[in-house]
């Protein structure tokens, strides 16, 4: 219901041509707590105090396989849990601890299917979802000096000749 209202919310009216057609998106969000002006948003945020640290409005619309969590790639593959947890854990490499040196990063998209264990024709259907390295960071740094504390959030995108800062939020 929440994803039908972002849609209707970002796109111009039905045209006549193609009235159940699809969604031309003619504007978009300017920044993710405008989510919360759509009304049938009013649920996540009720049942999600910190929603805003779980969306985001910039990206090309596909889960990095190297930063994903297996929450969020059991739900974009279909995978079981286990199939999701042992792909992520792949990545932490021989230690077996995320983000130090040793980690691992899939290569290549059949790898990843492999690692999954989905057939050709099961990955077919999700690989448009997915990638090898997404364009746009977050970076969340935090410093404190004597009892205060200021977090700086920079979104960029590193995907254009010139690397480009996409937002920036000091909390």
């Amino acid at each position: 219901e929440a994803v039908q209202a972002l849609r209707k919310y970002l796109s111009g009216p039905p045209s006549p041509q193609s009235p159940n057609g699809p969604v031309q998106l003619t504007k978009q969000f300017q920044s993710v707590q405008e989510l919360s002006l759509v009304p049938e948003f009013i649920r996540i945020t009720e049942n999600q105090p910190d929603w805003e640290n779980y969306f985001t409005i910039w990206g090309d619309g596909k889960i990095d396989v190297n930063l994903a969590n297996a929450s969020t790639i059991e739900l974009i593959t279909g995978v079981t849990s286990a199939q999701a947890d042992q792909f992520v854990k792949y990545r932490w490499g021989p230690d077996k601890k995320p983000d130090t040196d040793d980690d691992i990063q899939y290569q290549s998209m059949d790898q990843v299917r492999a690692a999954l264990g989905l057939s050709t024709g099961q990955f077919e259907l999700v690989q448009d979802l997915l990638s090898l390295n997404s364009a746009v960071d977050r970076v969340d740094s935090t410093g404190t000096i004597a009892g205060y504390s200021k977090t700086v959030t920079v979104i960029t995108n590193r995907g254009a000749a010139q690397p480009r800062i996409l937002s920036w939020q000091e909390k």
